[in-house]
């Protein structure tokens, strides 16, 4: 599991990125904190550039917890490529 920080859009906040890959799609999903989808930052991860780094893990110690939450409201029935938790900071 990663945990990235991301620029994207006017709004901060942190969630978590499912990526669904059959063949060559991509299916990408993402979470805030509190559950809601956020298909904004959802589209960020499918276009270029994408600003992005690995986030320090050690600033927030309860990103596992949330990780572990939002990753069991996922459809059970699909199984995900990759996820990464993110903290979203505004594009610059």
């Amino acid at each position: 599991m990663a945990r990235l920080e991301v620029e994207v859009g006017r709004d901060g906040g942190e969630g978590l990125v499912a990526i669904y890959k059959d063949g060559t799609t991509l299916d990408v999903i993402a979470r805030e904190s509190t559950g809601r989808d956020r298909p904004d930052w959802a589209a960020a991860f499918r276009q270029r550039p994408l600003r992005m780094r690995r986030a320090d893990e050690a600033a927030d110690s309860g990103w596992r917890t949330m990780v572990r939450r939002l990753g069991a409201g996922l459809d059970a029935a699909r199984r995900p490529y990759a996820l990464a938790a993110i903290v979203v900071r505004p594009a610059r």
